[in-house]
């Protein structure tokens, strides 16, 4: 994938790299997500660390739904704020850094990285290996 060096916020100038940062920064902190469930009739609202800030059930969904069913939609209606929330960081990511999140799987990004550490960690293994052998090495010719 190629990006227009001109939006991403670590190949500008300083000045603009501190505004880009400062202007993600604060809408970062105004994105919320909303979420219904049971036809609308529960909804909610999560702040940009997807904690829940408002709740709302309307009186109707009271009526004949029991403790279990105003339960499952208020979890419902979380979980759509949430997904909502996730859906616009991930567009405002893209937009202040030139990326797709689609294109960037954190799982694969994870495994690749902890395969990088055990590549270095076993050269280094196997560098401390060949240092020692020599020691021994040394140590039984000055010994013989």
């Amino acid at each position: 994938m190629t990006h227009d060096a001109t939006r991403l916020p670590w190949m500008r100038p300083q000045g603009e790299l501190v505004q880009a940062l400062t202007d993600f920064t604060t809408e970062f902190e105004r994105v919320t997500g909303h979420g219904t469930a049971a036809d609308g009739l529960v909804e909610a609202w999560v702040d940009h660390t997807n904690a829940l800030t408002r709740l709302t059930i309307d009186p109707r969904l009271m009526r004949g739904t029991s403790s279990v069913e105003l339960a499952d939609s208020v979890l419902q209606a979380t979980a759509a704020a949430g997904a909502d929330l996730r859906r616009q960081l991930d567009q405002l990511v893209g937009s202040a850094f030139g990326v797709d999140p689609a294109d960037v799987d954190p799982l694969s990004t994870a495994r690749d990285a902890i395969g990088h550490i055990e590549l270095a960690g076993a050269d280094l293994r196997h560098s401390l290996d060949d240092i020692m052998n020599r020691v021994r090495r040394i140590q039984q010719d000055a010994a013989g």
